[in-house]
């Protein structure tokens, strides 16, 4: 901060890191207002992409706090920036999606968007190639979403597709 200054992309990527840090020490308040900080940085030097970043993190963070519709708010917002920055089959808005698409998955009148949300997700996950990691995350994703409409015939076996792609992936 003293060296680079509040608003430096430096500076913001440290009070990002930071706030992951106390985001996996439950310390919400400081991690939410560290995210802040460092996307209003990451804004003001003109880096939508790591803007959303910030975006993506407080809104997983309002989610583990059980603030749904805030987190809901945030991760569109992240998913609209990214796909404004980057090309349609970029990783990233898949990653979006597949957020967005889990914030919904608990609310029966959003579970179609979800589950396009979801579609997508592996639509660009598959474009990886079929045993990227991503692939199996948009896999469990949408058997998760399955499992919560009650459809377990459906879910069991994206579940064993999921598993199988990360035992070949991770062993």
């Amino acid at each position: 901060r003293k060296a680079l200054g509040e608003e430096h992309p430096d500076t913001a990527e440290a009070l990002g890191n930071l706030g992951m840090l106390r985001l996996g020490q439950e310390k919400y308040r400081e991690a939410e207002q560290l995210f802040l900080k460092a996307r209003d940085a990451y804004q003001k030097a003109g880096d939508a992409q790591k803007a959303a970043t910030m975006l993506n993190n407080l809104a997983y963070l309002h989610q583990e706090e059980g603030k749904n519709a805030q987190a809901e708010k945030e991760y569109r917002q992240c998913l609209e920036a990214r796909e404004r920055a980057l090309r349609p089959e970029h990783p990233d808005i898949g990653v979006s999606c597949s957020n967005l698409a889990t914030a919904l998955a608990g609310d029966s009148a959003q579970g179609d968007e979800a589950e396009r949300l979801l579609q997508r997700a592996l639509k660009i996950a598959q474009a990886m190639g079929p045993d990227n990691p991503d692939v199996g995350y948009a896999l469990n994703n949408l058997a998760f979403l399955n499992q919560k409409r009650g459809d377990a015939a459906k879910a069991e076996p994206l579940y064993r597709d999921s598993l199988r792609i990360w035992e070949k992936c991770f062993g």
